[in-house]
C-alpha cells in the first residue's frame, strides 16, 4: 500500500496534477535524498525536539539518560536502543550531539524503515532521484500541492469570457467580492470551479484541463428569467463557472458563497 501511494504521488508530480495533501518536512526532503536535520523532527513531535534542544543547550549528564529510547507501539511502551548496548551507555556532555542524532534517525526514518522504502520506491518508479535533486524541500511542496494563497489579480488575467466583459456590473462586482474573501474562501471558489483548491505553481496560467492541455477560467452569462433567485452554476470538466446577472453585489456574494460552501461536494450549483 505503501509503495502504492509513493506511485499515485509520482504520477502526479509527473504528469503535473495538484494533490490536496500535505507532508512533513521531512518526508519531503527524504523524496529529495536529502540528509535530515534536528528542526524537521520539530514539525513531527515538538515535544522530542524541545527535549533534544534542552538537552544541547545545557549540562546532559544531569538528565541521567542513556542511548534508549522509549516509544508506543500499539499503544504499549518500548524502549529501544538507538547504539548496540545503548541502555549501558550514558548520555555525556561528550556525546550528546550523537545521542540526538541517534534519536532524529530513529524517530523519522528507522522506527518505520519498511513503509518509508516501500513509499520512496513507489515514488521512485515513477520519479527517478536525479530528477529532484535540484529542487529543495518547499519547491516539491509546491509542485505536488499548489501555492498557499489565492492570487485573485493572477486570476483575472487568465479568465476568458462569453457574453460578459471586463467591465460589465457582475463581473466588476465578482472582482469586488473575491477580493474581500479570506484566502479559505478563495480556495473553496476555486474548487467549486476547478474541483480543486489548489493552484499550480505557475500560477492560473498552470491550470490544466482533463486532457492534460492548459486550460483557462471560463465566465459564461446564465441566461434566466429571474437571476436574483438562481445559483451560480460550476462545470469542472471546463473550469467554466456559469454566472447570473445578479442586481446587485450583495446579492452576488450570498448567492456565491451559498454555491461554493453548500455545493462544492459535487462541484456544481
Amino acid at each position: 500500500m505503501f509503495k502504492f501511494v509513493g506511485r499515485i504521488i509520482g504520477k502526479a508530480l509527473n504528469d503535473g496534477q495538484l494533490l490536496d495533501c500535505y507532508f512533513v518536512k521531512a518526508l519531503y526532503k527524504m523524496m529529495l535524498g536529502q540528509s535530515l536535520e534536528l528542526s524537521d523532527l520539530q514539525d513531527f513531535d515538538e515535544q522530542l525536539y524541545r527535549s533534544l534542544i534542552y538537552m544541547l543547550e545545557n549540562d546532559a549528564e544531569i538528565l541521567c539518560q542513556t542511548f534508549i529510547l522509549s516509544s508506543k507501539y500499539f499503544d504499549e511502551d518500548k524502549d529501544v536502543e538507538l547504539i548496540p548496548g545503548g541502555k549501558d551507555i550514558d548520555v555525556t556532555n561528550e556525546n550528546k550531539f550523537e545521542y540526538c542524532q541517534k534519536v532524529l534517525e530513529h524517530r523519522l526514518y528507522k522506527s518505520i524503515k519498511t513503509q518509508i522504502d516501500a513509499f520512496l520506491s513507489g515514488f521512485r518508479d515513477l520519479v527517478p532521484a536525479h530528477l529532484v535533486q535540484i529542487f529543495d524541500y518547499k519547491e516539491l511542496e509546491l509542485m505536488l500541492s499548489g501555492l498557499p494563497t489565492v492570487d485573485i489579480e493572477d486570476l483575472k488575467e487568465n479568465v476568458i469570457y462569453k457574453n460578459y466583459s471586463t467591465s460589465s456590473p457582475v463581473i466588476l462586482w465578482l472582482w469586488e467580492v473575491l477580493e474581500e474573501f479570506k484566502n479559505s474562501e478563495r480556495a473553496e471558489f476555486i474548487q467549486f470551479i476547478t474541483a480543486s483548491s489548489k493552484v499550480p505553481v505557475e500560477g492560473f496560467k498552470g491550470l490544466r484541463g482533463s486532457n492534460g492541455q492548459m486550460q483557462k477560467v471560463e465566465i459564461i452569462k446564465l441566461s434566466t428569467e429571474a437571476p436574483d433567485r438562481r445559483l451560480p452554476q460550476a462545470h469542472t470538466c471546463f473550469f467554466q463557472l456559469d454566472l447570473p446577472e445578479y442586481s446587485s453585489k450583495e446579492i452576488l456574494r450570498s448567492k456565491l458563497l451559498t454555491a461554493i460552501q453548500e455545493c462544492h461536494t459535487f462541484n456544481i450549483a
